[in-house]
């Protein structure tokens, strides 16, 4: 996919869901077309895997998760504060500050890399 098409893709996959989408109904139709239409990647669907299990101080789900890039994505309504999103991707408090979250992603990048 040339970058012409893909900046054409997008513009298409942006007015199509404009205003329209369900998180509860609609994720992975959503990335699916997403990283097929746009991005170009063959057999999306077996690309992503959708409500990932992730444990906190409870079980709790993000809506998807890549694991070729490690990638979460936690989807939230546009009035959703995103800080929910945090804490069930991560398990940042909901009251974490910015700093607290810049030195938790450190942290966890530091873990991530040292077996490397």
């Amino acid at each position: 996919m040339t970058q012409n098409e893909m900046q054409a893709a997008a513009k298409k996959f942006a007015s199509l869901w404009l205003g329209n989408g369900d998180e509860k109904q609609e994720t992975q139709r959503f990335w699916i077309e997403l990283l097929g239409e746009v991005l170009g990647i063959r057999n999306p669907a077996s690309y992503i895997e959708f409500e990932k299990r992730v444990k906190l101080s409870h079980t709790s789900y993000i809506d998807a998760y890549i694991p070729e890039t490690k990638v979460l994505i936690e989807q939230k309504g546009i009035k959703i504060d995103l800080k929910k999103a945090y804490e069930q991707s991560d398990g940042f408090p909901q009251d974490a500050t910015e700093s607290e979250i810049v030195a938790r992603l450190f942290e966890l990048y530091e873990k991530l890399t040292q077996n490397r």
